[in-house]
């Protein structure tokens, strides 16, 4: 489901199965919701909530985290953005 609010397009759930993980999956399907985000007008910016053990994988997709750490369902989480007027690595 995409979510735009303002200039902000947020990425929700991000899943790929243990079995297709370190196989860049993942990174594709960021890719693609990035470049789709990309695309609305009005929208310069990217949002999700991460799970704390997966922050360096966003991280290397330019997201930067910020604020606190927050639990979500009883797991670690932070907020990440990242800027999509193409500055950053996707």
């Amino acid at each position: 489901m995409r979510r735009v609010l303002g200039e902000t397009g947020k990425i929700g759930h991000v899943a790929v199965m243990a079995s297709h993980r370190g196989t860049g999956l993942g990174a594709q399907i960021m890719k693609a919701c990035l470049d789709i985000l990309a695309t609305q007008p009005g929208v310069t910016r990217a949002y999700l909530s991460a799970q704390t053990n997966a922050l360096g994988f966003y991280k290397k997709l330019g997201f930067n985290a910020y604020g606190e750490e927050y639990p979500d369902a009883g797991i670690p989480h932070m907020d990440m953005e990242r800027p999509l007027d193409g500055s950053q690595k996707n």
